[in-house]
């Protein structure tokens, strides 16, 4: 990851030529924001927490790979690696010393200055507030949230059933892509209703919580209970924006990096 980033600045200057861009996106294995932001935001997570547990040098590599992540034009990661440092950092400093909040908001000061100093990048974060009438991602996302607040309102219980909003949403007529709401909560608040959302809030929200109670608790193993508790956060807040429930380079990492962060709860406590 670091070394797609730091050869991308190579093609950036005209040096090589890889193929890692396309009109201005930093490209890597895969080919939309949505997966090469999720993976180098994951990995821009994983070196700050390894940074903040123990080697001092991540914290540089972690800013390499921040700004690969902001060259993905990610917007929503952009806000999930934001979200994910911060209660990171919040944990860390419950646990040892406030002084890892002073860490992570530099790097999160860091991660700000580079959007602004990046122009397609500024451009790219700015349209989230100011292209609201003329971004056309921004506006199928208003799109869907208004037509799945209102499929939902006439099936709040059961929903209009699994698998079912492609079929309902390409009846309305709309230029936008039918297959997912780009919002993983209310996309199963409007096929699933109450029952299907309450699951998956309960999932995130609990695991979330024992996680965090586990990490504050154990002294062995916890980088990587850490390490969990960010993938989860990532995925959580990017799901607000992004269909993350079915993209698969979305969901292996994000579940194989919960799972392993569960085995080492469930290790400790034997």
């Amino acid at each position: 990851m670091s070394l797609i980033t730091a050869l991308s600045f190579l093609e950036l200057a005209g040096f090589i030529k890889l193929g890692l861009f396309n009109n201005g996106d930093l490209l890597g294995f895969h080919r939309n924001h949505i997966k090469s932001g999720f993976i180098w935001g994951l990995a821009s997570l994983v070196a700050v927490i390894l940074g903040l547990k123990g080697n001092k040098y991540y914290l540089l590599l972690s800013a390499l790979l921040v700004v690969g992540l902001l060259l993905t034009h990610a917007r929503s990661y952009y806000l999930g690696f934001i979200v994910a440092v911060l209660f990171i950092s919040l944990l860390v400093s419950l646990k040892h010393s406030v002084r890892y909040i002073l860490y992570s908001g530099s790097i999160v000061v860091l991660a700000f200055i580079s959007i602004l100093s990046i122009d397609s990048v500024r451009d790219r974060f700015v349209s989230i507030f100011l292209g609201l009438s003329t971004d056309g991602s921004i506006m199928c996302r208003l799109v869907f949230m208004k037509e799945a607040i209102k499929a939902f309102a006439a099936n709040p219980l059961t929903g209009i059933g699994y698998g079912e909003w492609p079929n309902y949403f390409s009846k309305l007529g709309y230029s936008c892509p039918d297959y997912h709401v780009h919002n993983i909560y209310l996309h199963e608040l409007v096929e699933t209703g109450i029952v299907g959302f309450a699951l998956l809030s309960f999932f995130v929200i609990y695991t979330l919580f024992l996680l965090s109670k586990e990490y504050l608790r154990q002294d062995k193993g916890d980088e990587y209970i850490l390490i969990g508790i960010s993938a989860l956060v990532l995925f959580a807040t990017g799901g607000l924006f992004e269909p993350n429930l079915v993209k698969t380079v979305v969901m292996i990492p994000t579940f194989t990096l919960v799972g392993m962060a569960l085995s080492v709860v469930k290790y400790e406590q034997i």
